[in-house]
């Protein structure tokens, strides 16, 4: 914030904060040149089918025995 105040940063556009949600008295909504938009730029009609399928692709690879270990968060049990 400091770079903002200073004029050192001119501006800033966020879509992910520290602490999320954020409380509506975050300084940073204070200043004219910082956006922030919600972290959903996924959320697109298309982003969300494209995560629906691969949900989907994920579970029935993982019933057919086809586990990718890149996926799992403890991997030594695939």
């Amino acid at each position: 914030m400091a770079a903002l105040r200073s004029g050192r940063l001119h501006g800033v556009g966020l879509d992910v904060l520290e602490a999320e949600p954020s409380e509506a008295t975050n300084p940073l909504y204070a200043f004219p040149n910082v956006v922030v938009s919600p972290h959903n730029a996924a959320s697109t009609e298309e982003g969300l089918a494209r995560m629906a399928r691969q949900a989907a692709r994920n579970i029935l690879d993982v019933l057919d025995g086809r586990r990718d270990p890149a996926f799992m968060v403890n991997s030594d049990i695939a």
